[in-house]
């Protein structure tokens, strides 16, 4: 999924919102995420290639030449029923 800054997605299962996921920055060596969750709002730096688990989807930044930043969303096999739902 491509992502510029201010862009995001939810994760959900069924109707309900789990966290929104929003792309802050980007920067030379990696991103700056919000996830807003029922826990309240992180904002977190993650260098390119790095995972991140959020709930149990795990969010890769890669680097992909433009002025956006490609997320590699990978859902653990057990999380039947959670949806990524991108949003502009």
């Amino acid at each position: 999924m491509d992502l510029s800054c201010g862009e995001g997605f939810k994760l959900q299962r069924d109707e309900v919102v789990l966290s929104e996921i929003y792309l802050d920055s980007i920067e030379s060596g990696g991103v700056t995420l919000r996830v807003k969750s029922g826990n309240g709002t992180s904002i977190i730096p993650l260098p390119y290639n790095y995972k991140l688990a959020v709930g149990e989807v795990y969010i890769i930044p890669r680097a992909n030449g433009r002025d956006t930043n490609s997320l590699e969303i990978d859902v653990f096999k057990e999380t039947e029923g959670i949806s990524i739902v991108p949003f502009h």
